[in-house]
């Protein structure tokens, strides 16, 4: 199997998405487009797509004109009917190109919430109310056709599919202590941890973290399993962790 990630910034790399990929036997690049000279590929000869996500907003073409690439490889790959698998700021770049609102919500949702998962399909692994760890200040409304699986108090829509080979969550279920580390020392200048009702202060997102990271990682890796067909016993699935 072979995969394409998009990144679109230093600080929001893949995570635990590269573990699972070297697990499995995927063969995954990626799309650095906050680089010169990136390298933009055609959805022939590949299986999907995975599009990380990213401080900027869809809407800030001006500022950040790669955006503008990665919604229309976005597009390509969709068109193509290839696996489409977008987080944070991806899903909202999915849900964008599928005609869908993003907006700005209420408050900012920062740290680890309990969020509501139908426990059923690729969320099968999933506990009904299992703490993943969000950071966004936008949401995404849903797409023409769009089944809902996931929701919080402050983001009814964390979670959606468009048949079976578009994903979009709002959470960050790649999030491993090298990317919380990012994350964090990224928020000392921007200060957006604590500064709010739904944003956690930076220590006790440390101390959630030590509870509820392992145990989020197993359910990215199920979810993938699930979305990709990597299934055990097939060609690609080893194991779970």
């Amino acid at each position: 199997m072979k995969l394409y990630y998009i990144q679109h910034e230093e600080t929001v790399p893949p995570g635990s998405l590269t573990a699972w990929a070297d697990s499995r036997n995927i063969e995954l690049t990626g799309i650095e487009l906050y680089k010169d000279g990136f390298f933009m590929p055609v959805p022939d000869g590949a299986d999907g797509l995975i599009i990380l996500g990213g401080s900027m907003n869809i809407y800030e073409e001006a500022e950040f004109p790669f955006l503008k690439e990665s919604k229309r490889l976005i597009k390509a790959f969709i068109d193509a009917k290839k696996k489409v698998f977008g987080i944070c700021l991806g899903g909202q770049l999915i849900s964008d190109v599928l005609g869908a609102k993003v907006h700005k919500n209420d408050h900012k949702e920062i740290g680890w919430w309990e969020v509501q998962v139908r426990n059923t399909g690729i969320f099968s692994d999933f506990p009904p109310l299992p703490y993943l760890f969000n950071w966004h200040g936008d949401v995404f409304d849903l797409p023409e056709g769009a089944t809902l699986w996931a929701s919080t108090g402050i983001s009814s829509h964390q979670a959606y599919t468009v048949g079976d080979n578009i994903l979009a969550v709002q959470f960050h279920p790649e999030v491993n202590e090298a990317v919380l580390d990012l994350f964090l020392e990224k928020d000392k200048t921007c200060g957006e941890c604590g500064d709010g009702p739904y944003s956690q202060a930076p220590a006790e997102v440390r101390e959630l973290s030590a509870e509820y990271m392992e145990e989020n990682k197993k359910h990215f890796f199920s979810l993938l399993d699930n979305f990709f067909a990597t299934f055990e016993g097939g060609p690609y699935r080893n194991k779970l962790v």
